[in-house]
Order: C-alpha cells, then structure tokens, then sequence
C-alpha cells in the first residue's frame, strides 16, 4: 500500500496506531500527528516492510502509565526505511524497535519525551545516517538512544549529530549495552550538551563497540 500526495492522519484517540502494517506500506510527504493510544504505537505501528520519506511523525501519545517507551510516534518490528523525515515532540519514544531491521538516513528525531530512539530485549539492527538527534528527553537511561545489543544483533551510526539531550539515568547522547557476538560501530558521531547521571555523551557496558 502507498500513501503519499501531502496526506495527514491525526485525532486517533485510545484506539490504536492510526497508520498499522503488517504487509508492505510506503508514506511519502505524509503527516501522522496529534493521535493518542494506550500502548505500543500511537502514530505509526509496522509489523511488515515500510518505507517513510520525506514525513512528519509530531505530537502523538501513548497514555499508559509504564510503556511511554513503547514507541509514542513509531513502534517497529518489522523492516523500516525512514528517510528524509522528522519524528518530534511524541509524549513517549520517538521510535521503538523490537526484532527489527531499521534505517534511519537524513532524518530529525527531536524533543520526545522518553528519548528518541529505544530498542528492546531481542535482536535488533540499527543504522543512522547523516540524520540529527536532538534535545530528546529520558526518565532512566538514553536520552538520544537507547539500545540493547544482544548476540548477533548490529548497531551502525555514521556522521550524525546527538544534541542537547538528557536522561535521568545512564548515557544522556547514547546508551549502549553490547553482548558477545554482537558489533556496534561510530563513526564520523558529534555529541553535544548531552546530561546524564552518568555518562552524559556515552555510557557503554560489556565489549565489542568500536569507536
């Protein structure tokens, strides 16, 4: 399915993600803002294979008390392209991920309120790309990102900005646990005015990150 042409989804209220996947979906120029849901996903939900560009995911909310980080704009796992998009101001996780395979390539997540990108327990890879994380907030740990690199899993920032963001807990920019078998790699990342408890750019537990 495609959506494209300047759409935009708004003013869900409690009843699920407005825009749910669980085949193949592409949003182009779409807007999905000011929805709410109860837990895991309140903008957009993908299951399946989804490709976002040039879209704005702002302004939605998840009201359950303990999964705010369940993914308030965008809860994935499935396959996800995000391109030249902006994922801002969600009430929870700008974006969530759980047994995925996501790109994010030249895009904004900016000023969520349980930080701007947050993965799971299982397995997971993650790359970014010339995109900007800025200004995100978390109660607990990663206030830019948060990710749990269990064995075989794989996470890859290139040339991208970790701003001006703050958790409560460990690592304000990034958070990172890597296990055995599992390759994190940063290159070419600035991090900026980024506050934490502990770690206020990065902190890393366990082995196999290169930097």
């Amino acid at each position: 399915m495609a959506v494209t042409g300047f759409a935009k989804v708004t003013g869900a209220k409690d009843a699920g993600a407005p825009v749910w996947n669980d085949g193949e979906l592409e949003m182009y120029a779409v807007e999905v803002s000011g929805n709410r849901a109860y837990t895991n996903g309140a903008g957009v939900v993908n299951t399946g294979t989804a490709t976002i560009d040039g879209s704005l995911i702002a302004d939605n909310r998840l009201v359950h008390p303990f999964q705010s980080t369940f993914g308030a704009g965008i809860a994935n796992s499935g396959e996800l392209e995000i391109t030249d998009s902006v994922i801002r101001d969600n009430t929870g996780t700008g974006l969530f991920l759980e047994s995925a395979r996501v790109t994010v390539d030249g895009s904004t997540i900016r000023g969520n309120l349980e930080g701007g990108i947050r993965s799971g327990t299982y397995r997971n890879w993650l790359t970014v790309r010339g995109s900007r994380i800025l200004d995100n907030h978390a109660t607990g740990d990663g206030g830019g990102i948060a990710y749990r690199n269990v064995p075989m899993s794989s996470l890859l920032i290139e040339d991208t900005v970790l701003a001006g963001k703050t958790a409560t807990g460990r690592g304000g920019g990034l958070y990172l646990v890597d296990s055995e078998d599992a390759v994190s790699t940063l290159d070419g990342v600035v991090f900026r005015n980024d506050r934490a408890a502990s770690g206020g750019g990065i902190f890393h537990e366990l082995t196999h990150a290169c930097f």
